[in-house]
């Protein structure tokens, strides 16, 4: 594809997930590191993904009526922490 000018469009490079990232101290070295690498491939193609690492359990919500259901519908049932 091409924009104004005949000049090709921008496309941003591609994300590549970190596969360290799958321990609690991978994940904590991953975050600290690069946050964006750290998220798991699946989070950019499901609406929710959930990691579960020994002692800990992450959550990523990437649709957006999921998203409104929680921050705008029912935040009361979404603490920020259990």
């Amino acid at each position: 594809m091409v924009g104004p000018a005949n000049r090709p469009l921008y496309k941003p490079p591609a994300i590549v997930s970190d596969g360290r990232a799958t321990s609690l101290i991978g994940f904590l070295r991953a975050m600290v590191s690069n946050p964006v690498c750290a998220v798991p491939a699946s989070a950019y193609v499901d609406g929710l993904t959930v990691l579960s690492l020994p002692g800990a359990r992450v959550g990523y919500v990437c649709d957006p009526v999921l998203l409104e259901d929680m921050l705008i519908k029912r935040p009361e049932d979404f603490p920020k922490s259990a």
